[in-house]
């Protein structure tokens, strides 16, 4: 649900437009990353017609899980945004309200239809936040990972596995045929 303070009425944007610092972090997708610290947010609604820009950015410390030595990171992230919102027009289909289809071209991929004309600045902020998360955690470039044998950390130790990792994609089947003979 979203928080009151966080919704905005496109007639509440005047030609001037509208600046918001957001200091509520219900909207932050909790369950999907962890942060240090609260977010630093500010949204500009803008009115275009009968649109609204909506720009801003999010600064945020997140805590991620690095996916080659699982060993936890922090990663400063900036997320800037720009959005083009625009109520959905309905039309009047027996007595039901029906929402038109419309296609866009690739330059307004970044239009987002509303159902009415209330802009949830949380819902749009946790939408780009959850666009923004890394596909790939890496806590350093060079990482090297675990052991795929053993499971120790080879940042800090070497292992003493046998390494399947040559040029060879087939070195593990030439092991077994050796121990059958």
């Amino acid at each position: 649900m979203a928080h009151p303070l966080l919704l905005v009425h496109f007639a509440e944007v005047s030609e001037e437009g509208l600046r918001v610092n957001v200091n509520d972090v219900s909207w932050f997708p909790d369950s999907e990353a962890a942060r240090s610290g609260d977010p630093k947010v500010v949204v500009t609604l803008e009115r275009s017609g009968e649109r609204i820009l909506a720009f801003g950015a999010i600064e945020v410390v997140l805590l991620l899980t690095c996916d080659r030595c699982l060993a936890e990171c922090a990663s400063s992230l900036t997320v800037d945004f720009r959005l083009l919102l625009e109520v959905a027009e309905a039309e009047e289909n027996n007595g039901e309200e029906q929402h038109n289809d419309y296609e866009y071209s690739p330059d307004e991929l970044e239009v987002v239809i509303l159902d009415g004309p209330v802009v949830d600045i949380g819902d749009l902020l946790c939408q780009q936040m959850l666009l923004a998360l890394p596909q790939k955690v890496l806590c350093r470039p060079e990482c090297s990972g675990l052991c795929e044998r053993c499971g120790v950390d080879l940042n800090f130790k070497r292992c003493d596995c046998f390494d399947l990792s040559g040029s060879n994609s087939f070195a593990a089947l030439g092991l077994l045929l050796k121990n059958k003979k």
